[in-house]
């Protein structure tokens, strides 16, 4: 008896990482982007100070 693997087990496989994937950039890029928000306000607060 032995294991036949299915082309489909390849596909779900490679879906799985995929979507893992994404969802990791998709984090990184908000992560990314807020940093960059919370820099420009800082940024903003500090220059309203001395105007």
């Amino acid at each position: 008896m032995h294991y036949v693997r299915l082309p489909t087990d390849d596909i779900d496989d490679m879906t799985h990482v995929t979507i893992e994937t994404f969802a990791t950039a998709t984090t990184t890029a908000a992560g990314v982007a807020n940093s960059a928000t919370i820099t420009a306000s800082t940024a903003i607060a500090g220059t309203n100070e001395f105007f």
